[in-house]
């Protein structure tokens, strides 16, 4: 066990514990926790952003600095666009926890603000 799931309060494999959790740093607006005003990622404010080079640029660079600030046991090596339309993301994140080399798929639409 490394976590709790966040839906069920039961126990999570670290794989999945650190899949939850980039899932919500990439999805919380910066700005909107109580005591950590700074916690979370700008990829929120680029839900309605057209699917153009300027926006994937964004998309990769913010998705990086939020997961190497926040969750430490994540260590990126790459982030692939796998889907991108005007106010919708789809991302694949490659990288290693520990020893072991992981990727998954995001929807980063955003969360509301």
């Amino acid at each position: 066990m490394s976590g709790l799931s966040r839906h069920t309060a039961r126990p999570m494999a670290l794989r999945e514990h650190v899949f939850q959790s980039i899932a919500d740093i990439l999805t919380t607006p910066v700005g909107t926790r109580v005591m950590r005003c700074d916690y979370g990622s700008r990829l929120p404010r680029l839900r309605d952003a057209p699917g153009n080079p300027e926006t994937v640029t964004e998309v990769f660079h913010e998705s990086a600095i939020a997961i190497a600030r926040w969750e430490p046991r994540f260590v990126l090596s790459r982030v692939q666009l796998k889907e991108a339309e005007d106010g919708h993301h789809r991302i694949e994140l490659t990288g290693a926890i520990g020893d072991e080399r992981v990727e998954f798929e995001l929807d980063v639409e955003g969360a509301a603000a």
